[in-house]
């Protein structure tokens, strides 16, 4: 019996964890895609909110 609750609580939190780690669509204000703030920002992201800004 306790090798059972031990898979199932095992099962259970790999499966939390897969589903953590589920990547995740990001969405990006130009607004907030400045030099201090845009540090994190992929390079194509901040070229397409120039080109964005520049039409």
């Amino acid at each position: 019996m306790i090798y059972a609750a031990l898979l199932l609580s095992t099962f259970i939190c790999g499966f939390v964890i897969f589903l953590a780690e589920l990547p995740t669509k990001k969405v990006y204000d130009c607004r907030y895609v400045t030099y201090p703030i845009s540090i994190d920002v992929p390079q194509e992201v901040i070229h397409q909110c120039q080109k964005k800004d520049l039409t």
